[in-house]
Formats: C-alpha cells, sequence, structure tokens
C-alpha cells in the first residue's frame, strides 16, 4: 500500500508540474503576441484566469495596446467580455491616451447606448485619476454621473462646480439628484455653505410637485422598509442639510422659508446636527400620525437631543405604534417583500437605549437611574 501511495504521489506532483508548464508557456507566449491578436483574444478566452492572463500581457504593451483598442472599438469588433476586458487593460496601463480612450468612451463616443461600457469606462477612468469626476459630469448618462458623484463627496468644490453641481441636483434621475446632494453636504471647507444650503433648499421645496411622490419607492436604505419616493427624496435632502459645513442659524434661517414636509425635513437636520432648539417641532412630528415616515425620522433624531422626558412617549411609540411599512431584504437579495415592519417602533427603541444611556452616564446617582414609565 505505500509502494501504491508513493507512486501516486510521485505521478501527481508530475502531472502539476507538467499542467504548470503549460501555463508558463501559454502565459509566455500570450505576452509575445502582437497586440492586435490580445485584443482580439479578449472576446474569446473564459472569465477568470484567462482573462486575467490576456488582460494583462495586452497591457504590457502600453500604448500601442491602447490605439489598438480604440480600432477594434471604433470597428465594433469587440463583444460584451472583450470590452469588458479592454477597460481593465486601460485602466492597467494609465497612460495620458489610455486615459483619453477611457473618457471618450465614458462620454459615450464610442460606447453607443451600452451603459454598461460607459460605467466600466467611467469608474476605470475614476480609478485613474480621481479628478477626471469633475469631467465627468458633463455626461447625459445617469450611470456615469452617480460613479462620478461618488467618487467626489467629500471633496473641496469651486464656484463653478458648484454651477454643475447645482444642474445635478435638478436632474429627473433619482440617484444623480441624491448624489449630488451628498456631495454639496460633504463639501469640507465650508466655502460653498451658504450656497449649498440655498440649492438644496430650493429641490426640497419642489419635492411636494414630483409627479411620483407617492410611489412606493424599494431603494435600499438604512430603515429597510419601504417608503414613498417623495419621502426617500426628503430623507436624502434631509441628510444633506445635517452635514453642510455651517451653523445651525443658517438652516434656522432655511426653515423659516421652507413649508410642509419641507420645514420639516430641515428641522430634522437641525436636529441630527444636536441642534436642542427644535426639540418640541421634533416631539410633534414624531405624535402625529400623518407624517408618515417623518415620525421615524423624529423618533430617531431624538437619539441626539431627547432627556429622560421623553422616554415615557418613546415607550408607548415602541410599544404599540400603528406605523406598518414593507420591508426589504438587504442587498445582494432582491428587494421583495419580507413581510411588515414597523419602523417609528424600532427608531423609538433605539432612542430610548440611547437617551437611557446618556442619562445614566451623566447623572451623579447613575447607577440608580430608573426609566420612567417602567
Amino acid at each position: 500500500m505505500r509502494a501504491v501511495a508513493c507512486h501516486w504521489l510521485i505521478f501527481t506532483a508530475i502531472a502539476i508540474s507538467g499542467v504548470v508548464a503549460l501555463q508558463t508557456q501559454g502565459e509566455d507566449s500570450g505576452s509575445s503576441a502582437a497586440p492586435e491578436i490580445l485584443v482580439a483574444r479578449l472576446s474569446r478566452v473564459r472569465a477568470g484566469i484567462e482573462t486575467d492572463a490576456a488582460v494583462t500581457a495586452l497591457a504590457g504593451h502600453g500604448d500601442v495596446a491602447v490605439a489598438e483598442i480604440e480600432r477594434y472599438l471604433v470597428k465594433g469588433k469587440l463583444d460584451f467580455s472583450g470590452r469588458h476586458g479592454a477597460v481593465r487593460a486601460l485602466k492597467a496601463i494609465d497612460s495620458q491616451s489610455a486615459r483619453r480612450l477611457l473618457r471618450r468612451m465614458a462620454l459615450g463616443e464610442l460606447s453607443g447606448n451600452d451603459g454598461d461600457l460607459k460605467r466600466w469606462a467611467a469608474d476605470a477612468l475614476i480609478a485613474c485619476d480621481r479628478n477626471e469626476a469633475w469631467t465627468l459630469l458633463s455626461s447625459p448618462t445617469p450611470v456615469v454621473l452617480v460613479s462620478a458623484l461618488i467618487a467626489l463627496e467629500g471633496e473641496p468644490v469651486d464656484s463653478e462646480q458648484l454651477e454643475t453641481l447645482k444642474v445635478c441636483l435638478q436632474n429627473k434621475d433619482k440617484l444623480v439628484s441624491w448624489r449630488a446632494a451628498a456631495v454639496l453636504g460633504s463639501e469640507p471647507t465650508g466655502e460653498i455653505a451658504s450656497e449649498s444650503l440655498a440649492a438644496i433648499g430650493q429641490a426640497l421645496a419642489g419635492v411636494a410637485d414630483l409627479p411620483d411622490a407617492e410611489v412606493l419607492d424599494r431603494t435600499g436604505n438604512r430603515y429597510e422598509t419601504a417608503q414613498s419616493l417623495g419621502e426617500e427624496y426628503y430623507r436624502r435632502y434631509m441628510n444633506a442639510l445635517a452635514s453642510v459645513r455651517t451653523d445651525h442659524w443658517a438652516l434656522h434661517k432655511l426653515a423659516r422659508q421652507q413649508i410642509g414636509r419641507a420645514r420639516d425635513a430641515v428641522l430634522l437636520a437641525l436636529a441630527q446636527r444636536g441642534d436642542e432648539a427644535v426639540h418640541d417641532d421634533v416631539v410633534k412630528l414624531a405624535h402625529d400620525p400623518a407624517n408618515g415616515m417623518f415620525r421615524t425620522w423624529a423618533a430617531d433624531a431624538l437619539r441626539q437631543i431627547g432627556t429622560a422626558n421623553d422616554l415615557p412617549m418613546l415607550r408607548r411609540l415602541a410599544q404599540t405604534d400603528p406605523l406598518e411599512r414593507e420591508g426589504l431584504l438587504r442587498p445582494p437579495n432582491p428587494q421583495h417583500a419580507r413581510g411588515p415592519t414597523h419602523p417609528v417602533r424600532d427608531a423609538a427603541a433605539a432612542a430610548m437605549a440611547v437617551i437611557e444611556r446618556r442619562v445614566k452616564l451623566h447623572s451623579p446617582n447613575g447607577a440608580r437611574f430608573e426609566s420612567p414609565g417602567r
């Protein structure tokens, strides 16, 4: 038996060595092949190791490969996988000519109606140089705009760039508008704070007039709860306002300029920032059954500004609040119903836990603190 096992091990080692040798030989021959052969190969290789090897070999030819990729794209000779591989090769080359070609692809010059190709090219270009995201904001394609705006969150914004972001904020595609608001809200210098507040305030005022404001929106969110499209717009703009680099006074001024739900969203943004001056307004929002998801956000905001006096009210909400919404499954699962959720109850329970910890921490008799209403 030992002899058999030994022979088997020797045979296996020889077989593995042969496979490795063949792979190495294939890689060597691939890397020495002409660029036009390597580009054509992108449409024939299998996904995985073969594609990786083909991309690496092609990228090794530098700008000569860029010219060949452009020639194939112009003639429409690459299939779906070939185009994806070409984008990967251009990203790996990362030369001026590679970036120029990626830019043309992202902006639709060589990609036609292929939204996937535009998005791949945009992501690759941004990975090469984040500043290219500003160039991509001239694209009419929503998926390209979203990729660019995601890359720009937390980046400084000058006056010229601000105007571009205002256009994106008014875009009819919801994700583009929401991402533009996030860029304005996350601008780190505070130099465009007043302009950002005015732009987001204008967008807020227009939410009530959206034709699909009451349509159920199943976009994933931290509450895992389906909301109306209008509610999701308000929530996104509210979160952007909460992070603008400015003082509370500027948001109070904005709140006075708004009416209805837009005003409520500004007040909740102030609460998120820890402004206790809006405490009573937030409590009223949490109480009113007509306020929908605003009640959830109000209970959530009390984690920041709530006191021990709010605990009995929050306990009632946590135990008996009637608001019921369709639940969502987390990605990568499909976003469909998983049964009803009670978002106000959940938010109120979470707020209670935070307030109780805060009160206990700051109370001289914290060890003996007992939550009111228990």
